[in-house]
């Protein structure tokens, strides 16, 4: 017996040396972090509405589920994250149940919140021109309101959808709406996601274009020979006497030829062929019409409101002239084109310009 006991003894001791000699061994493998995460910020509510609920389910994960504070400094936490309007706030009592009691009463109104989800979407600006900013602040609104609406249990349906689509086509601009219509299939009535979809597919294709007409401004223009344009040439053009451009205009106009003044007096073409013109943006050519008192509908030397040309815009229909057709996303016109310039002074009461080089 005893010595059945002792060899259970060594058994004991062979399996406890085993078990620290493991334990041991995991405590060396097992990294210690030295890491000091940053504080957390204590969240602050400032008595808006929809910031309410967010507000109460953060404080009561920090603070007010938190045992190792006591009451009161769980009201003291509670107090100090309240701002304006929310810290004029009075309880019942002085205890953070009473003072989070007054809160839900004020600010827990559904109503209210409705109100104001509904509001966020009717009051989006609208827009004047393809802007993928602005068209990606409308989509992020939109859906961040009414996934506010679904919180308060308010769901969507076709006529809501309807409703809410009806009012958003008319905040975008004409060429988006215009395409929106283009894309759709059937003659069913869309819902609401199939907007929302469009214009990420809309900003995606803006966003595209501004990078691409970016790209190409940040590529330096090669010298105008490279146009059929001799640099030497027309720096020689733009410091010729003064006199003698006028003389050599009133005498191509007395001749009743056409005579291109911006590229070269003496060119017998008109501005509407002109290459140096052409290689301007539409707003540029637009612009230094309106300066020049070029017609902007035939680009004849007389103003526009007394051109007898019944040409239209073969882009748009509009009256003036194709050369000059700019797409919406052009709405500020600069005050002087860059790349324009006067050579001459007035001839009979009409403007002798030049076009310089961008190069």
């Amino acid at each position: 017996m005893e010595e059945d006991a002792e060899k259970f003894k060594v058994s004991i001791l062979v399996f406890l040396s085993k078990y620290e000699e493991q334990k041991t061994e995991n405590a060396k493998l097992s990294p210690k972090s030295h890491i000091k995460l940053p504080d957390l910020p204590l969240p602050t509510f400032s008595g808006k509405f929809q910031e309410f609920e967010n507000f109460k389910i953060q404080f009561m994960s920090v603070i007010g589920n938190n045992d190792s504070l006591n009451e009161s400094q769980k009201l003291m936490y509670l107090k100090s994250a309240l701002k304006n309007e929310a810290a004029l706030i009075q309880s019942d009592q002085d205890n953070l149940d009473s003072l989070l009691k007054a809160l839900e009463n004020r600010y827990e109104n559904k109503r209210a919140l409705v109100d104001i989800h509904i509001a966020g979407i009717l009051s989006i600006n609208k827009m004047r021109n393809e802007n993928p900013t602005q068209i990606r602040s409308l989509i992020d609104t939109v859906r961040n309101q009414m996934r506010s609406l679904k919180n308060l249990k308010l769901e969507s349906n076709s006529l809501s959808d309807a409703i809410i689509l009806h009012g958003l086509n008319n905040k975008i601009d004409k060429e988006s709406q215009r395409l929106f219509q283009l894309s759709l299939t059937t003659t069913q009535v869309p819902s609401l996601q199939d907007f929302l979809s469009f214009s990420d597919l809309r900003c995606i294709q803006l966003e595209s274009v501004i990078k691409s007409d970016f790209a190409e401004k940040s590529i330096p223009i090669k010298n105008k020979s490279s146009s059929g344009v001799n640099n030497s040439r027309w720096k020689s053009f733009l410091t010729k006497d003064t006199n003698k451009t006028t003389t050599a205009v009133e005498s191509i106009s007395n001749q009743g030829q056409k005579a291109c003044v911006i590229r070269n007096q003496f060119k017998k073409h008109s501005v509407y062929n002109c290459e140096m013109f052409l290689n301007h943006s539409p707003l540029e050519r637009y612009e230094f019409c309106k300066k020049h008192n070029i017609c902007t509908n035939c680009l004849n030397f007389h103003p526009s409101k007394s051109c007898i040309s019944k040409s239209r815009c073969q882009i748009c229909s509009s009256l003036h002239n194709s050369k000059l057709h700019r797409d919406k996303t052009n709405v500020s016109i600069p005050s002087t084109p860059e790349g324009f310039t006067d050579i001459a002074p007035k001839v009979n009461s009409e403007q002798c310009f030049a076009l310089r080089s961008m190069g």
